[in-house]
Order: C-alpha cells, then sequence, then structure tokens
C-alpha cells in the first residue's frame, strides 16, 4: 500500500479561512491519489492555523 505524506502550513498559505485549507488539502489528496497512494496523512490543524477558532 503507498502511503502519501503531506506536509502543510496552513497559517502561512491559506490564513485562518477553514475553506481555503479545505481546497489545499483537496489538492494535495487529489496528487496523492494521482500518484497512486491509497492513505494520505495530514498534520493536526491542516484544517485551520493554530489560534483560530474550531468552530468557524
Amino acid at each position: 500500500m503507498r502511503i502519501a505524506l503531506s506536509r502543510l502550513s496552513t497559517g502561512l498559505s491559506t490564513g485562518p479561512d477553514p475553506g481555503k485549507s479545505l481546497l489545499l488539502v483537496e489538492e494535495r489528496t487529489r496528487r496523492a491519489a494521482d500518484t497512486g497512494a491509497r492513505v494520505a496523512v495530514f498534520p493536526e490543524a491542516s484544517m485551520v492555523c493554530f489560534g483560530t477558532p474550531a468552530r468557524a
């Protein structure tokens, strides 16, 4: 099984907007799948940068 690991810096690349972060995660997931990965692993706080309320 091929596993893809992705490193993201949501605070710098997307700011506090969860929608922008989701687009980045989707793009990285597609890229991983295109290379044959069956699992994509992302770091904690991939959906929103630390210090941003989780409800957003």
